[in-house]
């Protein structure tokens, strides 16, 4: 999978936009007097959006393995300074 800082960056800014819609459009319904499969599925939902909020942002600031080991910079192909 190809990834570029850019596409992370732009990745990252879209979640929130992407969270709100859910939570403004979310419908759960049921009781409180049962288990609530829609209840679970809709927070698994918002975790999974956290998570990929989470995810793209410590893409955009870590670097790979190979470009700590190397001091390649994986998007440039040049060699950091560090």
């Amino acid at each position: 999978m190809a990834r570029s800082k850019e596409s992370l960056t732009e990745g990252h800014q879209q979640i929130p936009a992407i969270r709100n819609e859910f939570w403004q459009n979310v419908k759960v319904t049921g009781t409180g007097a049962e288990l609530n499969q829609q209840l679970e599925n809709a927070g698994r939902v918002a975790d999974f959006l956290e998570f990929g909020e989470l995810l793209a942002r410590d893409a955009c600031t870590v670097r790979s393995p190979v470009e700590a080991i190397s001091g390649l910079n994986i998007n440039s192909g040049r060699r950091s300074q560090t």
